[in-house]
């Protein structure tokens, strides 16, 4: 009865790793939106704006700096 248990959480664990959702870090996230970013023609307003935002708020990292200026930018 174990072994067979055991073969269940395998295939559990198999079939979750390989049907997983991909994680992005962080850097490969800002490099996603600045490449939307330029297809949308609002490369260059993101990275003003982005840097208008950490000029702002000092805590804020280069990151978080470009989601949020994408978000504001994108959505207008």
């Amino acid at each position: 009865m174990f072994s067979f248990m055991m073969m269940i959480m395998v295939d559990c664990n198999t079939y979750n790793y390989t049907h997983s959702s991909y994680i992005m870090t962080k850097s490969k996230f800002t490099e996603s939106l600045l490449y939307e970013s330029h297809s949308l023609g609002i490369f260059h307003d993101v990275l003003d704006f982005s840097k208008k935002l950490r000029e702002e708020d000092r805590t804020l990292d280069f990151d978080g700096s470009i989601e949020k200026a994408f978000n504001k930018l994108s959505t207008k």
